[in-house]
């Protein structure tokens, strides 16, 4: 499932870049790095990929609430973490980072309630 998620996000994204093609920050355009700045790419992808993996390891260890806590937790640090950094390394404007967290929490709520939604309705 975290597959699947992944592999939706990664058309979220590429939409929404093409859609808003916002420029780098000129540190990174100096730097040499590419493509469009909104959302960052690198952030929207660890939110979708860490909480997709947390959501399946809490279904499989029997929906315990704190081992859900546990994983939220782990994989929050994570996508902070990947989001300071695209900030710090000149790569996104905290804009980039702010929306990509956003719209990850989203497309992983939407995604897991749209299968939960398509698992009940055939039962």
């Amino acid at each position: 499932m975290p597959a699947l998620a992944v592999a939706g996000a990664s058309l979220l994204v590429g939409s929404i870049k093409l859609l808003v093609g916002r420029p780098r920050p000129e540190s990174a355009q100096l730097a040499g790095v590419g493509g469009y700045s909104f959302p960052s790419g690198h952030t929207l992808h660890a939110v979708v990929l860490y909480f997709s993996t947390a959501i399946v390891l809490t279904v499989l260890g029997g929906d315990d609430r704190r081992a859900f806590a546990l994983w939220a937790i782990i994989a929050g640090a994570i996508a902070l973490a990947v989001g300071v950094s695209r900030v710090y390394l000149g790569a996104h404007f905290a804009s980039d980072v702010l929306a990509a967290w956003f719209l990850g929490a989203l497309w992983v709520y939407v995604f897991f309630a749209s299968l939960r939604h398509h698992v009940s309705s055939e039962r």
